[in-house]
C-alpha cells in the first residue's frame, strides 16, 4: 500500500507541475490584472455619465469586447480542459481525503501500539505516516490556489462584459432618444431627407439589437412619409380621377402612426374624398355667374352682391363651397384667384375660370 501512495503523490505533482506551466503560458497575470483594471475603470467611468457623446467611446468599446470575446474564447478552452483535470483532480482529492483517515486511523493504531511495545519501527512508520499527510496538506493548497485564480480571471471577463453591455445600452439609449421625437412629428413637418439621415446614422451601430429595432421604425415613418406627400401633391394639383382614386387607397396603407399622425391623414383623405364633389360646386358657381353676367353689358361687383344669395341657393351650393370645394387646397387655392379677379374685373373671363371648367 505505501508503494502504491508514492506512486500516486509522484503523479499527482507532475501533473500540478503541468497546470501550473499551462497557466503561465495562457497569459502574464501581472500584465493581464493590470488590462483588465484599465478597461474596467474606463468602462465604469463611461457607464456612470449619462450625459456624454458615447459615439466614439462606442466605436472604441467594440473593438475592445472583439478582443475581450477572442482572449475569453481562449481562455475558455483552456478551462474546458483544466475542468476536466480538475474534475480527476476532484476524485483524487477524495480519494487522497479517504486515505488521509486512514492513515490517521493507522497512526493512531500505531501510536497505541508504540505506547504499548515502544517500537521504534512503529515510531517511523508514524513518521513517514505523517510526512505523506503533509503532502497531501500541500498539494490541496496548490489547487485550491489554481482554482481561486481561475476564478479571479473568468469574474475580471464578466465585469468586462457587464460594463460593456452598460457602455452599448448609454449609446444605443442616447441614438434613440436624440432621433425619435422627431418621428413623432406630424408629417407635413417631417422631410423625407432627415428621416434617412437619421436611418443612416443610426446604421452605424447595427451590432445594437435595440438600434436595429428602432431603425425598422424609421423604415415604417419613411413609408408612411412618402404615401403621405404623395396624397398631399394630388390634393394641391388639378383634378384626376385616377390619382385620386390611387391616393384614396394608399390611405389605408399607412401604420403605425400616433394620434397626430392619424388626423393628418385622415384630413388628406377627407380632401381627396370631395376633391370630385367641390370640383362640380365650383363649376356650378361659375356657369351660374356667367349666366348673370351674359345679359349684363357692364356687369359690376354690386351686381354679384345682388345675385350671390340666388346663385348660392341654387343646389345648396353655398354650403357646398365652404364644406367641400374650400376643404381642397388646389380648389380653395383656384378659388380664391378667381374671386380676386373677378372682384378687380367683373367681366373678365380668367385662366382659372378655363383651368375649372376644362376638367
Amino acid at each position: 500500500m505505501m508503494v502504491l501512495m508514492k506512486k500516486n503523490i509522484v503523479l499527482m505533482s507532475l501533473f500540478f507541475v503541468s497546470m501550473t506551466l499551462n497557466a503561465q503560458n495562457e497569459t502574464d497575470p501581472s500584465k493581464n490584472a493590470v488590462q483588465i483594471t484599465s478597461a474596467n475603470n474606463a468602462t465604469k467611468a463611461l457607464a456612470s455619465n449619462p450625459n456624454a457623446n458615447y459615439s466614439q467611446e462606442y466605436e472604441t468599446a467594440l473593438k475592445l469586447k472583439d478582443e475581450l470575446t477572442n482572449r475569453k474564447r481562449t481562455l475558455s478552452d483552456s478551462i474546458k480542459i483544466w475542468n476536466k483535470d480538475l474534475k480527476r483532480l476532484q476524485d483524487n482529492y477524495a480519494s487522497l481525503v479517504k486515505s488521509n483517515k486512514n492513515l490517521e486511523e493507522k497512526i493512531k493504531q500505531a501510536t497505541l501500539k508504540g505506547q504499548k511495545s515502544e517500537s521504534s519501527e512503529l515510531q517511523k512508520k508514524k513518521s513517514q505516516l505523517l510526512t505523506e499527510i503533509d503532502g497531501y496538506e500541500k498539494e490541496k493548497a496548490l489547487l485550491d490556489k489554481q482554482l481561486q485564480e481561475v476564478d479571479e480571471k473568468l469574474n475580471a471577463r464578466n465585469r468586462q462584459r457587464d460594463d460593456l453591455g452598460k457602455i452599448k445600452d448609454n449609446v444605443s439609449n442616447q441614438i434613440i432618444a436624440e432621433n425619435k421625437d422627431y418621428l413623432e412629428r406630424p408629417f407635413s413637418k417631417m422631410s423625407l431627407s432627415e428621416l434617412k439621415q437619421i436611418k443612416s446614422k443610426c446604421q452605424r451601430y447595427s451590432t445594437d439589437s435595440k438600434v436595429n429595432a428602432f431603425v425598422s421604425k424609421i423604415d415604417m415613418v419613411i413609408k408612411n412619409k412618402e404615401l403621405y406627400d404623395k396624397m398631399v401633391i394630388v390634393v394641391n394639383s388639378a383634378y384626376n380621377k385616377t390619382d385620386v382614386d390611387r391616393a384614396l387607397a394608399s390611405c389605408n396603407q399607412v401604420k403605425g402612426v400616433n394620434a397626430i399622425q392619424k388626423k393628418e391623414v385622415a384630413e388628406v383623405k377627407g380632401q381627396l374624398s370631395s376633391f370630385y364633389d367641390g370640383l362640380l360646386a365650383f363649376k356650378q358657381f361659375i356657369n351660374s355667374l356667367n349666366e348673370k353676367r351674359k345679359f349684363v353689358n357692364n356687369y359690376k361687383w354690386e351686381f354679384f352682391e345682388t345675385d350671390r344669395e340666388y346663385i348660392y341657393s341654387e343646389s345648396n351650393l353655398g354650403n357646398r363651397i365652404e364644406t367641400q370645394l374650400k376643404r381642397v387646397p388646389y380648389l380653395r387655392k383656384r378659388f380664391d384667384e378667381f374671386m380676386r379677379a373677378f372682384k378687380v374685373a367683373p367681366n373678365k373671363h380668367t385662366n382659372v375660370e378655363t383651368e375649372i371648367l376644362s376638367q
